[in-house]
């Protein structure tokens, strides 16, 4: 027979892997958020439009909106103009 004080080793160890174990897959997953996530890390920045492009577009020839892949340019008074970002 295994002497008492080795058989209390081995129970110890095991209980301690398998809590080790449970407490590794009941862990709560990584999110994004959190309190030292920057602010702007959901932010992906877009290879295409990341240089210089403003992101504005003609709202019925009258004003620049928001919009993704263009520029806007007002023309006087009258209205407004928008490219395509290159």
């Amino acid at each position: 027979m295994m002497p008492r004080l080795l058989r209390n080793a081995v129970r110890v160890a095991l209980l301690s892997a398998a809590s080790a174990a449970l407490v590794m897959l009941l862990a709560p997953t990584a999110t994004i958020e959190g309190p030292y996530v920057s602010a702007l890390s959901h932010l992906g920045a877009s290879p295409v439009y990341a240089k210089g492009c403003p992101d504005k577009i003609c709202n019925r020839n009258v004003s620049c909106v928001s919009g993704l892949g263009y520029s806007c340019r007002k023309i006087g008074n009258s209205g407004c103009e928008a490219t395509p970002c290159n």
